[in-house]
């Protein structure tokens, strides 16, 4: 699915106050804020990947894992963004104190002209010992710019 930004003035305004009341904007809402208002044409393709990822054992150690998703949008991007569109942990044996939960994404473009894309899951949740089996999934929202 690809979304071509071509805004009105209604829609600019609202993207304008959005930015205003958020205290923490990112590099894209300002790069896309600046597109907008600059005029500048832009496309915005996108898709969901879902990583099912293995049972994992942190074995004693507060260790961020790691897992990879990747997807290929067939065309040329300049950049690339992830964002969480959920996800589920939960301990493979039975109920337990959770010690810590993280969960984090990123993009990485493998190929820019062929638009390969990998979404990077970091991924910390554990119990009080570190060392009972962990199991679950996450699923990623990939934003590209794509060349025109």
């Amino acid at each position: 699915m690809e979304l071509a930004l071509t805004l009105d003035g209604q829609i600019k305004e609202s993207l304008f106050f959005f930015a205003q009341r958020n205290a923490v904007i990112t590099e894209e809402v300002h790069r896309l804020a600046h597109c907008i208002f600059g005029g500048e044409p832009m496309s915005i393709d996108f898709h969901e990947i879902y990583i099912d990822f293995r049972t994992f054992n942190p074995n004693g150690r507060n260790a961020e894992q790691r897992f990879f998703g990747q997807h290929t949008f067939g065309r040329r991007i300049r950049k690339a963004s992830a964002a969480i569109n959920g996800f589920e942990l939960y301990f493979g044996n039975s109920d337990h104190e959770i010690r810590n939960i993280l969960v984090g994404c990123d993009a990485i473009i493998d190929d820019a002209n062929a638009g390969t894309v990998s979404a990077r899951i970091k991924l910390k949740f554990a119990d009080d010992g570190y060392d009972d089996p962990v199991d679950g999934w996450v699923n990623i929202l990939m934003f590209v710019d794509i060349v025109d």
